[in-house]
């Protein structure tokens, strides 16, 4: 059950970022930027729901570690659009 719901709340939140990427600026910086965010914070549910099919308890952690880095990476992205 628990695969379900962090799946679910990892795609509502690429479905915000993807809203907040939508309404930055038309600016280079936006752009590059936007872009890394956008594949980082999408990248976390991809690679959760990924997991959920795994073969093996090895594999399923793994996947689950790759969209914990994702999420670290995205955070910063979204900080460096912040400041």
């Amino acid at each position: 059950m628990k695969k379900v719901e962090i799946a679910e709340r990892a795609k509502i939140f690429a479905l915000e970022v993807i809203k907040l990427i939508d309404k930055l600026p038309k600016k280079t910086s936006s752009f590059v930027i936007g872009k890394q965010v956008l594949r980082s914070a999408t990248s976390i549910g991809a690679n959760i729901v990924e997991g959920g099919g795994s073969v093996s308890k090895k594999e399923f952690v793994n996947f689950l570690s790759i969209a914990r880095k994702s999420a670290i990476e995205t955070n910063f992205w979204l900080e460096l659009l912040d400041e």
